[in-house]
């Protein structure tokens, strides 16, 4: 009598498919459309919690112009019989797409697609993605409708601002736990609209919001102040990520900042010399905490044949270890994981790592 794996019964499939790396996933479900259904089952992600398999697992937001779906999820996977990575595209929601960029978080194991312009008009939709299972869901929708906002994440909340202009609106935070929306007032009715564009940071108990003009506020137990020293030393369109409570900026050419809490000044990672050389001539940038290390992505074009241009986005996951009063970084890998001729591609515009 043949073997088949099939014949398996689901429990003990799960156990079998938890003790295989996620990054094998997108290609296991290509076998069997039994494979794909036990894969994206909650009875396998208790099963990896339960055997201790969990693991840090890569999310990348591509931008794509002039198209009906403008913003792309992808995920890191593993080549078959290879050590090489590759982007894969995830399934998308079967709802009208935001022709203006929404705002996108994470926390936990579930993806937030924020507000947007949807058919001309600024949205209050809130769309959720489970990375467990990749399906798509409606959150609870925002308290006004914001067709170009900003986020970021704190303590499980997410805080939004942008597209509103009253203090009373300017900025309203979503409690993933409790499903509840409720406003947090702004500075004052003359910050609230001297700003069209923000960067939000969410970092040691604090929000910190900085619009393009430059002005730099802190929110912390309910009151707004201007920002200490160290966070207006962050520029506007620098990627900046958290881990374990350490604040990291990327420059160009991928070096990179930390912030010594401690001796309140920013200092240089060290160590990874080779790969600052070979990020030279990048587009684009950014960075996120992967499971207590850094996943940095940046996008490269080359010229293909004197005719197209390609533009390939390379990825780094790199170790960073604290050696006294220095920071030391060591690539782990770095690799082209994704490559395009595809000119709408806008191509990098959120990275994150999932626990699954």
């Amino acid at each position: 009598m043949t073997f088949n794996i099939l014949m398996l019964p689901d429990d003990l499939l799960y156990n079998c498919l938890a003790r295989v790396s996620r990054l094998h996933y997108p290609i296991i479900s290509l076998v069997a459309k039994r494979f794909r259904t036990l894969l994206t089952s909650s009875e396998l992600y208790q099963t990896r919690t339960f055997t201790g398999r969990t693991e840090s697992c890569i999310y990348v937001c591509l931008s794509v112009s002039h198209d009906s779906e403008p913003l792309r999820l992808f995920t890191l996977c593993q080549r078959p019989n290879s050590t090489r990575k590759l982007l894969v595209p995830v399934s998308s929601p079967h709802y009208s797409h935001p022709k203006f960029w929404p705002a996108v978080a994470h926390v936990g194991t579930n993806v937030y697609v924020i507000g947007g312009l949807i058919n001309e008009i600024a949205s209050t939709r809130v769309m959720v993605m489970d990375c467990r299972s990749h399906t798509w869901s409606e959150a609870p929708s925002m308290l006004v409708p914001r067709q170009s906002p900003f986020v970021c994440v704190l303590d499980g909340k997410i805080y939004v601002v942008g597209s509103q202009y009253d203090k009373a609106t300017w900025m309203e935070a979503f409690d993933t736990k409790t499903g509840n929306w409720e406003f947090v007032s702004g500075p004052s009715e003359e910050i609230c609209k001297i700003g069209t564009r923000y960067r939000c940071i969410g970092y040691g108990g604090k929000v910190y919001v900085t619009a393009e003009t430059g002005n730099t506020y802190e929110w912390h137990r309910g009151r707004w102040r201007g920002a200490p020293l160290f966070i207006h030393r962050i520029n506007f369109n620098v990627p900046v990520c958290v881990i374990d409570n350490v604040l990291y900026r990327c420059h160009h050419s991928c070096m990179i900042d930390w912030y010594d809490s401690q001796e309140n000044v920013w200092g240089r990672v060290k160590g990874f010399e080779g790969l600052v050389k070979l990020t030279s001539a990048y587009v684009y940038t950014i960075a996120a905490n992967h499971g207590g290390k850094m996943v940095i992505l940046w996008e490269k074009k080359v010229v293909v044949n004197r005719v197209h241009l390609e533009t390939k986005i390379w990825c780094a996951e790199i170790t960073l270890e604290r050696r006294g009063k220095e920071m030391w970084g060591t690539p782990d890998w770095f690799q082209v994981v994704f490559s395009t001729t595809n000119e709408r591609f806008n191509l990098l515009s959120h990275v994150f790592s999932a626990i699954l």
